[in-house]
C-alpha cells in the first residue's frame, strides 16, 4: 500500500469539513488512516491555512480481477461532461459518463455522475495523487462503487477509470492502458492489455 497526498492552493474560511469530501473519506480509506485524517480535515478548516499536504488515501495495488470484484458497476464508457466544484472547503470533480459497454451492473447508455477528488474551482485548486484526470471524450474502462448523493466513485482511484484507445495490433482493435504503480508513486509507463479478451475473461470471472 502506499499513501496519496492531497496538495491544495488557495484561500478560504474556517468551518467543518464538507459532508461530501468526508463520505469520500470514509468509503475510501481504512479507519485508522480515516480517523486522523479526519481529524487533519476538522484541524486545517478551523485555521483556515493554506498550503496544505495531508495523506488523504491509501492505494493498493489492484489487479483486474480484483477490480471487477470490487466494483457494483464496471464497464466502458464515454465521459460526456467534466465540472469541478468546491464543497465546503474541498474540490471535487463531477464527470458525466454514458455507459457504451457494460461489464457489471448498469445499461448500455446509461449516464452515471462520477465524483473524483480534487479538481479546480474558481480561485483555488486541489490536487489528489493518484486521482485521474478526466477529459470529454474520454472512453474508459471503469470500475465503480456507490457513492453519497447517487453518485460513483472510483474503484481504487486511477485504477477504476482505465483509457481505453484503439490499436490495430490487439485482439478486438482497442486496447485499455493504465500506470503502472510501483512503491512510491504512479510510474510513468503503462499496462497496455487487449480490450475485448480482457472483458471476455473477467465477464466469466464474474458468473
Amino acid at each position: 500500500m502506499r499513501s496519496a497526498a492531497v496538495r491544495t492552493v488557495g484561500t478560504f474560511t474556517g468551518g467543518s469539513p464538507c459532508p461530501v469530501f468526508a463520505s469520500m473519506v470514509r468509503r475510501m480509506m481504512p479507519k485508522p488512516l480515516r480517523q486522523r485524517t479526519i481529524a487533519l480535515l476538522l484541524l486545517v478548516s478551523s485555521v483556515g491555512v493554506l498550503p496544505v499536504k495531508a495523506s488523504a488515501t491509501t492505494l493498493r495495488p489492484m489487479d483486474w480481477s480484483q477490480l471487477a470484484r470490487a466494483s457494483t458497476v464496471s464497464g466502458v464508457g464515454e465521459v460526456l461532461s467534466v465540472e469541478s466544484r468546491a464543497f465546503g472547503r474541498r474540490i471535487a470533480t463531477l464527470a458525466t459518463v454514458a455507459l457504451t459497454l457494460p461489464l457489471r451492473g448498469g445499461r448500455a447508455a446509461e449516464k452515471l455522475t462520477v465524483l473524483i477528488p480534487g479538481g479546480v474551482a474558481g480561485a483555488w485548486a486541489q490536487q489528489v495523487e493518484g486521482a485521474p484526470q478526466l477529459q470529454v471524450g474520454d472512453r474508459r474502462l471503469f470500475f465503480l462503487s456507490p457513492g453519497p448523493g447517487g453518485r460513483w466513485l472510483l474503484v481504487g482511484l486511477m485504477q477504476g477509470a482505465a483509457l481505453v484507445r484503439p490499436d490495430g495490433t490487439m485482439d478486438g482493435g482497442w486496447a485499455v492502458e493504465r500506470p503502472l504503480m510501483g512503491r512510491l508513486r504512479f510510474d510513468a509507463t503503462s499496462e497496455r492489455t487487449a480490450l475485448m479478451p480482457l472483458l471476455r475473461t473477467l465477464r466469466e470471472e464474474l458468473r
